[in-house]
Formats: structure tokens, C-alpha cells, sequence
């Protein structure tokens, strides 16, 4: 996939805040099913430049790998 635009980037961001806010769902058009988080399903959606992909159970090792892997 290509790199996402700022426009479309803002529009995937701002329907999933806003569809939050509306329905306690971020569920929208522009991104995945994000599954409801729980101790049983730690499932985290990981928004950048290329789109939206969920991982199950992101756990903070993850977390610091991917931060290097887009702050380098």
C-alpha cells in the first residue's frame, strides 16, 4: 500500500474520533473492525501513514519497536 495523503489521513483519523464519540464505536468506513478491547482480546489498531492494521495483544516490547521503527 501506498503512503496515505494528509487529507486521507486526517479523514480515517477524524471519522473514527468522531464515530467514537457518537457511538462509543470508532467502526467507520475508512478503517478495520476494531474488536472491543478486554482483558481476553487486547486488540490495538495502529494508525500511520500506510492505512490501519490491528494487532492482537500489542504488547509494550512491541510498542517501543514499532515507535523506533517510525520516529527513525
Amino acid at each position: 500500500m501506498s503512503d496515505l495523503t494528509r487529507r486521507e489521513f486526517i479523514k480515517m483519523t477524524s471519522e473514527a474520533a468522531l464515530a467514537l464519540a457518537a457511538t462509543g464505536n470508532s467502526d467507520n468506513e475508512f478503517i478495520p473492525h476494531w474488536e472491543k478491547y478486554s482483558v481476553g482480546n487486547r486488540q490495538t489498531m495502529e494508525l500511520n501513514s500506510k492505512g490501519c492494521v490491528c494487532h492482537k495483544d500489542l504488547n509494550t516490547k512491541n510498542l517501543n519497536g514499532l515507535r523506533y521503527v517510525y520516529e527513525s
